[in-house]
């Protein structure tokens, strides 16, 4: 048992960690970036013991621990600034998606009231005092806070048991994200900026432990009744976080931090200060990504929604065990037929071989075959027949002839070259994948595989067996996958919508423009624009209009911008400029001109034109920002300023930091 457990262990940790891209990190600092669900002072102290865990025991590596708001760990990933992450499902599925982030590598064990958990799910609450909401249905057009589009427990959980329940309701809801922490959003119900929040579980709780938060001053909406688990609920459950690694990583080092975390156990000094249970195998995640493709939330918001990807990412050790077992019953009875040959002992011994041969063909759903060479018979099961759509009956009996004339015309010369290079003793066994014609006239692809099994006196092939599979499927995908690839190739950098850059092609040149600005001092400036009231062109003429206002927003700003600055949508109704070479003055200036003249643009809408607004936030490098985050944030804030005063001008505010 010990050495089956080693040699399983040894399995699991080989696929945890293989990345076909794995590189050895540029120096010997590895960063582990958590996503901030709360403050980032919170989230560190929290961590921190993990990092000073794993430099326990490395000789050669130093860990360090860093918090990150979703956009800053996104821009961290896309940079190759840090090893793993430790973040939310959904947000861990975006950027599998766009990064190639490894399969979940562990899951985190929560521990809450007592308990350890390996699952979560969100919260819907309002003030104490709101006697309009008592239930999801009232929930109609109410403004709602939430830290971000991207936070599981925070809103996808939540804006997916409201479409469960009330179909069309998540398009009325006024979602205002505030991209900070979840405490936030509390605070933001409390002081009527929003009617209702969503928070993910165990944070109002945390809140009243610190003496942040009564229960007395909220209501929760939607409570679920779940015996087994200790926090407060208003939706289904997933599971925990996941630690996953990056693609580029040192394998050896990946497997040192895995091993490490799965030794923790909850007593642990480290488990106990981190307020853990320790880590596991990782969960399946497969309901998170039939969540987001469900509500066409990032990454699947496009029009495509075949991934080759996804399915190797979510079902990688079901399809590696699986192609296995498949393995072992194809050997198993390759095995058996070339025994066949060598019992003759006993008919009792004869009839047990068959029924075992049987029973492993049955399981394997193969067609198999036996071709005399001398006669040109072939013997077929019905599994063979079956996947051209004949029955075993209408097919016997089949000559070698005839099973050439099943072939495409196109395949029978690739076929018969493979056959005469066994048959000449070339190789070791014959294997093709070809086309054959199915019986309603379709071609269907197979693949075929065999050996000689028996030869004369005079070592002349006498007789062949073999096995035929379906790969139609396999071929399908392979197809769409060459057309997803197409369509990636388009779509990797540009907004599908208004062909601006994406939000991904904007963190990745942007991350350029700003380090160079670091280096040159020659300025950096970044406007966040916001196009006014767009929900209500939406509402009232359908996002159809909705689109089209979008793409002659598009249209305008590339009018009214220079050959140097970076433009991109950042997603629904924001865009983004960045301005190389441009103070805050100007840029401010450059902007209030933007925001007027965009009052004078007329977009058509069906029968009537409408004038649309927009609001600016600006900011510049010249605070003292360090990151391309930082500086998007502080123009992100300005612009809530503009919001807040009125509309349709453009503002610049002082660093916050």
């Amino acid at each position: 048992m010990g050495r089956l457990t080693g040699f399983l262990v040894g399995i699991y940790l080989a696929l945890c960690c293989y990345s076909p891209a794995s590189l050895a990190l540029v120096n010997d600092e590895i960063t582990i970036g958590v996503l901030a669900a709360r403050d980032k002072a919170d989230v560190y102290e929290r961590w921190a013991p993990l990092a000073e865990l794993l430099n326990e025991k490395s000789e050669t590596h130093t860990f360090n621990v860093k918090a990150y708001y979703f956009d800053e760990l996104e821009s961290a990933v896309a940079s190759r600034s840090i090893a793993y992450v430790l973040v939310n499902p959904s947000f861990y599925v975006y950027l599998q998606e766009l990064y190639g982030l490894s399969s979940p590598t562990l899951t985190m064990i929560n521990q809450a009231g007592g308990r350890f958990i390996k699952s979560f799910g969100g919260v819907i609450f309002t003030k104490a005092n709101n006697r309009s909401i008592t239930d999801l249905a009232d929930l109609h057009n109410k403004k709602v806070a939430i830290v971000s589009y991207f936070s599981l427990g925070g809103y996808q959980s939540q804006a997916y048991a409201l479409e469960h329940r009330y179909e069309g309701i998540g398009d009325s809801l006024d979602i205002m994200p505030f991209g900070r922490s979840q405490d936030d959003v509390v605070r933001r119900v409390l002081s009527g900026d929003a009617d209702v929040g969503f928070v993910r579980t165990g944070i109002l709780e945390q809140m009243v432990a610190e003496g942040a938060l009564s229960f007395d001053q909220i209501k929760i909406i939607n409570q679920q009744s779940l015996n087994a688990f200790p926090l407060i609920a208003s939706t289904t459950l997933y599971p925990e976080w996941p630690f996953a690694a990056l693609p580029y990583n040192d394998n050896e080092v990946t497997k040192y931090v895995v091993a490490e975390l799965l030794k923790l156990a909850p007593e642990d000094a480290y488990s106990q200060a981190m307020k853990i249970g320790g880590f596991d195998i990782p969960e399946n995640y497969s309901s998170i990504t039939s969540l987001l493709r469900t509500q066409r939330l990032p990454p699947f918001d496009q029009d495509f929604t075949i991934s080759l990807g996804d399915v190797w990412a979510q079902y990688k050790l079901s399809i590696i065990l699986a192609i296995t077992l498949l393995l072992s019953l194809i050997m198993g009875y390759l095995f058996l037929l070339r025994g066949h040959q060598k019992l003759t002992d006993t008919q009792h011994e004869l009839a047990v071989e068959r029924s075992l041969l049987e029973e492993i063909i049955w399981a394997t759903q193969v067609g198999t075959w036996t071709w005399n060479v001398e006669t040109g018979h072939v013997q077929i099961n019905d599994r063979w027949a079956e996947m051209l759509g004949y029955t075993y009956d209408e097919l016997m009996p089949i000559t070698v002839d005839a099973w050439k004339a099943l072939i495409h015309p196109d395949d029978i010369a690739a076929v018969e070259n493979e056959l005469n290079k066994h048959l000449a003793g070339k190789n070791n066994h014959y294997q093709q994948e070809l086309r054959m014609r199915h019986k309603r006239g379709e071609w269907v692809w197979v693949l075929t595989q065999g050996k000689i099994v028996e030869r004369d006196k005079a070592a002349n092939p006498r007789r062949l067996s073999g096995i035929n599979m379906d790969i139609n499927s396999r071929k399908s995908l392979e197809a769409e996958k060459d057309a997803y690839s197409q369509q990636l190739e388009v779509l990797a950098t540009k907004d599908s919508l208004t062909n601006l850059y994406n939000r991904r092609s904007f963190l990745e040149f942007g991350q350029t423009m700003f380090e160079q600005a670091k280096l040159s001092g020659n300025g950096l400036s970044f406007l966040m624009i916001d196009a006014d009231h767009f929900k209500r062109v939406n509402d009232q003429y359908g996002h159809h209009a909705g689109d089209q206002v979008l793409k002659q927003i598009a249209a305008f700003l590339e009018r009214n911008i220079r050959h140097a600055d970076l433009l991109a949508r950042l997603g629904g109704e924001e865009f983004g400029i960045l301005m190389p070479a441009t103070d805050k003055a100007t840029a401010l200036h450059i902007a209030n001109r933007i925001a007027d003249v965009a009052k004078l643009e007329v977009v058509p809408v069906e029968a009537e034109k409408l004038n649309f607004g927009l609001s600016i936030g600006v900011a510049d490098i010249s605070d003292g920002l360090e990151t391309l985050s930082e500086l998007m944030a502080e123009a992100d804030q300005a612009l809530y300023e503009v919001k807040a005063l009125g509309r349709g001008f453009a503002k610049a505010t002082a660093c916050h930091r």
